[in-house]
């Protein structure tokens, strides 16, 4: 996955090639194929797996430790400076309809609105 995030937060979907993302983990690109059916599943796979990461940080919290919960987010975040460029690109571009990010996008949005 950390090869998925370095890729596609150099240059955005658009720009990361399954080549270069396999060249890049070191891999052959029918290899990355067999794992991942194409570019668009591979970018909802890493998403999907920092989703998960996040998640299970914040689920160890308790709701007095919220400001140490986010600064574990955010350090997590800034050990791996390509997956902050990665949200940036990919939130961007996930705004048009047709991309395949923006449902999961849409998502993560509605689940920090407020209830009621």
């Amino acid at each position: 996955m950390e090869t998925g995030v370095e890729a596609f937060g150099a240059g955005g979907f658009h720009d990361a090639t399954m080549k270069d993302i396999a060249e890049r983990a070191g891999i052959s690109q029918t290899g990355l194929l067999h794992h991942f059916g194409g570019k668009a599943e591979l970018l909802v796979e890493v998403l999907a797996a920092h989703e998960r990461e996040t998640a299970a940080i914040v689920r160890e919290a308790d709701d007095l430790d919220v400001l140490r919960t986010q600064l574990r987010v955010t350090q997590a975040n800034e050990a791996r400076p390509g997956l902050i460029q990665l949200h940036s690109f990919i939130s961007s571009e996930a705004t048009a309809d047709g991309h395949r990010a923006h449902e999961p996008y849409q998502a993560r949005k509605r689940s920090f609105l407020p209830c009621g």
